[in-house]
């Protein structure tokens, strides 16, 4: 669910919409269930309570199931996607945006950066950019549940993801 802007995981044609990031990302979150009669989804998040330096956005795996190499379902998700960054940045004004995707699949990273370039023609940010983890190893690294990635990957996914912000600090 944590990794969705236009559907969640389809093995079909119609999207699965009902849990997308962007429609609870000025919320709490998301849950069937509630705190004493009250959804997280909700609650209004209170941007002002914590100014983050740098923000990772790793959305796109679950989406590519359902975009796979549909020209138009990944410009739908490119125009969904900087729409999003938009809401991301009117809400974090001074935060480095970094945009990831490709340890469970590298298909949808293309139209993650055309989503970028979308958001880039109306926005001035030089405060924002891109990077592709490299697709897990099953053959030497393993699947967790579902082809998702074990704890080796994750860790190798960590040390990547740590040099590159490294580098994005000394920069802001």
């Amino acid at each position: 669910m944590a990794t969705v802007i236009i559907s969640g995981y389809t093995e079909g044609d119609e999207p699965i919409s009902e849990q997308t990031i962007p429609q609870f990302y000025c919320s709490y979150g998301f849950s069937r269930g509630n705190f004493a009669g009250t959804a997280p989804q909700d609650i209004p998040w209170d941007f002002s309570k914590y100014i983050p330096q740098i923000i990772v956005i790793n959305l796109g795996t679950n989406d590519d199931s359902y975009c796979r190499d549909y020209k138009d379902r990944q410009a739908v998700f490119s125009k969904l996607y900087a729409d999003f960054l938009a809401v991301v940045r009117e809400k974090n004004p001074q935060a480095y945006i970094l945009c990831t995707v490709g340890i469970m699949g590298e298909r949808i990273f293309p139209a993650v950066e055309e989503g970028i370039k979308i958001y880039l023609k109306s926005h001035a940010d030089s405060k924002i950019s891109s990077m592709m983890f490299h697709e897990q190893d099953g053959a030497n690294d393993g699947f967790a549940a579902n082809w998702h990635p074990t704890e080796k990957t994750h860790k190798k996914a960590a040390a990547v993801l740590t040099e590159k912000l490294r580098e994005i600090i000394k920069s802001i």
